[in-house]
């Protein structure tokens, strides 16, 4: 539904993204210092929000880091492609993804990085707290789960969260 490329110091409160066919909001390259709060993401084709790129930036302008995702309720995802995720960081540091409330969905509720193996990569120092996740999977896919990271990340830290009614297809 919307997408920014570069957004520097953008404030995203108290909005609704919803009947789109992809994700809700995309903070792509270069995107630093946002915040997205209490906003509302709902019957969405994929998944909520999805932060960075799958690709590591080899240079500091394409760097995406220090985003605060907070106070956000997302739920009925994945409508269209059942692999939407709720809160997707990709080659993305030192976020936080604290307080929300995400449900209803067939996929990982918060998934951080996107390297596969030992390789160092840009994401890392990022947070994630006192979410409340739930509702997840659905018996639909099987590689899934509450949290989901991928890759060495450093500084990362993931505490008070709780999640419950996880269900996969197999496994």
């Amino acid at each position: 539904a919307m997408e920014a490329i570069g957004a520097v110091n953008l404030r995203i409160e108290s909005c609704t993204f919803a009947q789109s066919g992809g994700y809700g909001l995309f903070l792509g390259r270069g995107s630093t210092n946002n915040q997205v709060l209490a906003s509302h993401f709902y019957d969405l084709g994929g998944g909520g929000i999805r932060i960075g790129e799958e690709r590591s930036s080899p240079d500091a302008a394409g760097l995406n880091h220090d985003n605060l995702i907070a106070d956000n309720e997302i739920h009925d995802l994945g409508l269209v492609y059942a692999s939407g995720v709720g809160i997707w960081v990709l080659q993305s540091s030192h976020n936080q993804t604290v307080h929300n409330h995400i449900h209803d969905l067939f996929y990982t509720a918060i998934s951080v990085g996107w390297s596969w193996g030992y390789d160092a990569n840009q994401c890392h120092h990022n947070t994630i707290a006192f979410n409340h996740l739930h509702s997840i999977g659905k018996e639909m896919l099987s590689d899934m789960g509450g949290i989901y990271t991928l890759g060495v990340q450093p500084g990362t830290v993931i505490r008070n969260n709780l999640i419950h009614d996880v269900s996969c297809f197999d496994y």
